[in-house]
């Protein structure tokens, strides 16, 4: 489902089941120390631009990502895929 949805929209029949995959993504990754960023996934030897310089409140993996305004990633999609099952319609991926 989450596949679906990275290839670029998600409609409300997937919602539940794509929270739940988001769900378990997030417990999966919060087992992890933020040294195990993979930056890119081909040259595995890549590191983020920032290096270890980040906030004191990343943790684990489970936070370590956040939106353009800041919020934490997992969080925001966890609420669209809550309006999804709720209200319907379709969530759509858009490049900036």
């Amino acid at each position: 489902i989450m596949k679906t949805f990275y290839a670029g929209s998600l409609t409300q029949p997937d919602a539940a089941a794509a929270l739940a995959e988001l769900v378990t993504i997030r417990r999966e990754l919060s087992l992890l120390f933020p040294a195990k960023i993979v930056w890119d996934y081909e040259d595995r030897s890549k590191q983020p631009p920032w290096g270890n310089a980040i906030a004191k409140e990343i943790t684990n993996l489970s936070n370590y990502f956040v939106t353009s305004t800041g919020r934490d990633l997992f969080s925001s999609l966890q609420e669209i895929f809550e309006e999804l099952i709720q209200d319907g319609g379709v969530v759509t991926i858009v490049k900036l």
